[in-house]
């Protein structure tokens, strides 16, 4: 008997059975008593995800894709039998997944594991999840994240990889760049609100300042003329939200040319840290208690 093959199909199903039992106490949690409990759980996703494997491990085509119909099909009639006030698939769905890893670990087990870890981190972070999409975040965020990703997944694909004027102006590369700033504006956005809500002023002028340093800078400015600021407080602010300046300079090299960076690299990184120094050495340096300037 081939020991390097045996051991290689106990890995396989041993992995598919790791995976199953991962998703399935998850879904145990909330499986739910009686008449009104859910489709599947720890038992039934350890199962699927070892049908999963042993049917790859055949080596039959038809037997996986009769597997997967199979638990579709139970999905499908556990969703029709549904009696709860609130019904959904993610029970469903998350089953013939698990039964799909199954199979993936026949031919990549890290990547299997990996996906089985992911899945049951996004199934556990339920009500987190339905808090930040329903409260938290607002309607101009959702549109502008709509906007972002109809740009990195419908225009950036489709735009012409070749300049149009010499070496200069290629279109995908422009529209890379858009993408990339875009998305360093929304992180920024959302880390911006999120060290709001405790109080971070500093860390949220760093924040902002990927959005723009200039108008991080009036706004502090504004606050101070107005006598709701501490002058220094918001001094070290403003000299912070230029680090993020420089981080920018050097992520607009990286996508526009990348060879920009052996040149860049150094001066960006000594203005990065000359401002990072030079913010934190006036925030620290603020008295206890300092009031605000006055209007």
């Amino acid at each position: 008997m081939d020991t390097t093959g045996f051991q290689d199909t106990l890995a396989v199903l041993a992995g598919a059975l790791g995976s199953g039992l991962l998703m399935g106490i998850e879904r145990e949690r909330r499986k739910g008593q009686g008449p009104l409990r859910a489709l599947a759980g720890v038992r039934s996703f350890t199962l699927a995800a070892v049908s999963g494997a042993t049917a790859a491990l055949l080596g039959s085509e038809a037997l996986v894709a009769v597997g997967a119909v199979f638990i579709a099909l139970l999905g499908v009639v556990a969703y029709a039998r549904d009696r709860s006030e609130d019904p959904g698939v993610t029970t469903e769905i998350a089953l013939l997944l698990a039964y799909l890893i199954g199979v993936l670990c026949t031919q990549s087990l890290p990547v299997a594991a990996g996906l089985a870890v992911a899945v049951t981190s996004l199934l556990a972070a339920r009500e987190a999840l339905h808090e930040f999409s329903r409260e938290w975040l607002r309607q101009g965020e959702v549109r502008g994240g709509l906007i972002l990703a109809a740009l990195a997944l419908l225009v950036l694909p489709l735009a012409p990889n070749q300049p149009l004027w010499g070496e200069a102006l290629n279109p995908q590369v422009l529209v890379r760049l858009v993408v990339v700033l875009l998305v360093i504006q929304a992180l920024a956005h959302l880390a911006r609100r999120l060290m709001d809500a405790r109080r971070a002023n500093a860390l949220s002028a760093l924040a902002s300042g990927f959005i723009s340093s200039t108008a991080t800078i009036a706004s502090l400015g504004v606050a101070v003329r107005e006598g709701r600021e501490p002058v220094r407080a918001q001094g070290g602010a403003a000299v912070l939200s230029c680090v993020a300046t420089m981080a920018q300079i050097l992520v607009v090299a990286a996508t526009v040319q990348p060879q920009w960076l052996v040149r860049l690299w150094a001066p960006a990184l000594a203005g990065g840290v000359v401002a990072l120094v030079w913010g934190w050495a006036l925030l620290r340096s603020m008295p206890a208690g300092e009031a605000p300037a006055p209007a």
